[in-house]
């Protein structure tokens, strides 16, 4: 048997083991012939045949004790990455992903100076975030370094949380090169680079890294998509290693179960902790039902258990005729749980009145309490019922009838329903504020707190023309800011939000800023501009109702020509501007219809429109900067 007569491939499967073990077999079998030489030819053939036979024999008994050593190896590795540990210091170098260590420039001192959670951080990427968190209010250092123990505990909590988490060991944290910044909005991390921070993780909003360390260069190796790899028979063997995936339990049970050195033990091992690893996770979150009980919901599978059962001691809450939120235990006992706000009516709008005051040159400082008083005194004597007879006298309601035309009424009546729908939206505005810095979802709020949230929303978006409410369910879905903006884009296709002085205004407003419509910082900057329409409906009727109380008052009716007066003045000194950027929305956007003298809106901006036009300037939702 010639040499020429054997072939083989070194790809490390069980079959190629084999193979290879019978190659060498047979080699020296031949080596070995006692049969008379015919030839000094042949003699040579045996000699290299015995020979490389013998070569190969050792190289496969060292190759299977290098394969056997990888499995062990594997194995161990396997179950300490299970169970949430490390690898032993005993594992080979290659056999080990790299382990995050200290920040490699100087960090922040164990000091009475030191920020809480700054300990240890690298001193360029402390001093940078809390500049970002000194400019910008509503931002704080939400998590910065932390522990092999504090990693553990968030990795094990991992499912809880709508932000990813790095396995212990992994962690830039542990290093003190990240931080977490909470409560900011897109805007504000558009801003980021500005101080040299960046955000190189796209599903982690609240996650920061010096900007000069965030190419993936830069970073400690545990950082990167790919962790390490261990051995397998074909590295042994000299073949270039397979590339695993980057799930180090899945990577090296495959790795056992494709080594041909691997007992059937250790594979049935592998084959086991395999199957549990790639099934799916099972997600759960929180319901409260109506009767008090707290259930946990497998959205993988629809099921619920109850996870914590309302003590049937007492009673669901509910309101006394106090307004008290009260409880009932079984003996009949009531509790006060929340007691009623006891501040008089009047208090409360004089203080609305006062956070609210914009001065003007007539009017530099809000009123004291008695004339603020006296003022809302003469207006509520004056506001009689629509039901009083027209015919009976000189009434307010006639007066309405005679001497205002429908809108001028309505702003008149409307004052109070204006005064609602402000608070409302200003409501909405601070539970979409809270749901987002959340992670987008209530998951983890207390049931009380879901519900304040929930009923903040729904009156917010029936204020603005959209009443089919959002569920407690809605409200604790990852996608719930995605189903807010479609209801906010969808209520603003059908109808403009604007007023009577920038209904069109505001229609080509929205036009040009596509932007506005699905983004969670367009619909706040959309409910801005409304609550400032709201603002101007409320200011504007108490200025009608006054003007119509003081023409009563001398026996008069109200001149239509005054009360045109009260709204042109109001809507000239108090444009409409963009929350964000700030830019006067009036004046951009007014058009030459509304700019004829004596008449239209804004007549002191007639013959100005193309110089007003060349002002605007179109905000980019996706940085926060006007371009």
């Amino acid at each position: 048997m010639a040499i020429g007569d054997y072939s083989i491939d070194t790809t490390g499967t069980q079959g190629d083991v084999n193979r290879r073990r019978a190659y060498a077999d047979a080699l020296m079998r031949a080596g070995g012939d006692s049969t008379p030489i015919r030839s000094p030819w042949q003699g040579l053939n045996r000699l290299a045949q015995g020979l490389l036979g013998g070569y190969q024999a050792g190289q496969m008994d060292r190759e299977e004790d290098a394969g056997r050593k990888a499995a062990s190896d594997q194995l161990a590795s396997l179950l300490i990455n299970a169970s949430g540990g490390a690898p032993a210091q005993a594992t080979s170098s290659a056999a080990m992903p790299a382990i995050a260590t200290a920040a490699p420039g100087p960090t922040v001192s164990n000091d009475a100076n030191a920020t809480p959670g700054t300990v240890g951080m690298d001193q360029r990427l402390a001093d940078r975030t809390q500049d970002f968190i000194q400019d910008n209010p509503g931002t704080f250092l939400s998590s910065g370094v932390r522990s092999r123990d504090d990693q553990a505990r968030l990795y094990a909590d991992r499912a809880n949380n709508p932000n990813p988490v790095a396995a212990p060991g992994t962690s830039l944290h542990e290093r003190g090169m990240a931080a977490d910044i909470g409560g900011m909005s897109p805007g504000q991390r558009a801003m980021l680079p500005q101080y040299g921070l960046a955000q190189p993780v796209a599903n982690d909003p609240v996650h920061v890294q010096l900007a000069d360390a965030s190419d993936d260069a830069k970073l400690p190796a545990a950082a990167q998509p790919t962790q390490g790899m261990l051995p397998t028979a074909e590295a042994v063997a000299g073949a270039r290693p397979v590339r695993m995936p980057q799930n180090r339990t899945t990577a090296a049970a495959l790795q056992i179960l494709q080594n041909p050195y691997a007992t059937p033990a250790q594979k049935q091992v592998a084959s086991a902790m395999l199957s549990a690893a790639l099934k799916p996770r099972e997600q759960h979150t929180q319901m409260t039902d109506a009767a008090g009980n707290v259930w946990d919901v497998n959205q993988t599978t629809g099921q619920r258990t109850v996870a914590l059962k309302k003590d049937p001691s007492f009673s669901a809450p509910y309101k006394d005729d106090d307004g008290n939120l009260v409880q009932k235990d079984a003996t009949g006992k009531i509790s006060v749980l929340s007691a009623a706000d006891k501040t008089p009516n009047s208090v409360s709008e004089y203080k609305y009145y006062t956070d609210n005051f914009k001065p003007t040159p007539e009017n530099p400082k809000p009123m004291d309490y008695a004339t603020f008083s006296t003022a809302k005194a003469r207006a509520g004597a004056t506001n009689i019922s629509n039901s009083v007879d027209l015919n009976s006298g000189q009434t307010y309601d006639k007066q309405l009838a005679e001497g205002l035309g429908k809108s001028h009424a309505g702003l008149a009546n409307g004052v109070e329903d204006a005064q609602a729908r402000a608070r409302d939206i200003a409501a909405m505005q601070g539970a979409i504020d809270a749901i987002q810095r959340n992670g987008g979802t209530t998951g983890g709020l207390a049931p009380q707190a879901r519900l304040e949230l929930q009923k903040s929303i729904n009156a917010g978006l029936n204020a603005v023309g959209i009443t089919k409410p959002f569920s407690e369910d809605d409200l604790s879905d990852k996608e719930f800011l995605t189903k807010f903006n479609r209801s906010m884009a969808g209520a603003q296709a059908k109808n403009a939000v604007g007023s009577r002085v920038t209904n069109f205004e505001m229609s080509n407003f929205l036009k040009a800023n596509p932007g506005l419509d699905m983004t969670v910082t367009g619909n706040q900057r959309l409910l801005g501009i409304q609550a400032q329409i709201e603002q101007r409906n409320i200011a504007v009727g108490n200025a009608i109702r006054d003007a119509t109380a003081e023409a009563i008052s001398q026996g008069k009716k109200v001149d239509p020509r005054t009360v045109e007066g009260i709204i042109r003045k109001y809507d000239e000194d108090h444009h409409i501007t963009d929350p964000a950027t700030g830019q006067d929305l009036t004046q951009s956007y007014v058009l030459p219809e509304f700019q004829k003298a004596d008449q239209g809106t804004n007549a002191g901006l007639a013959g100005r429109h193309e110089q007003n036009m060349r002002k605007v300037r179109r905000y980019d939702p996706e940085t926060g900067t006007l371009k």
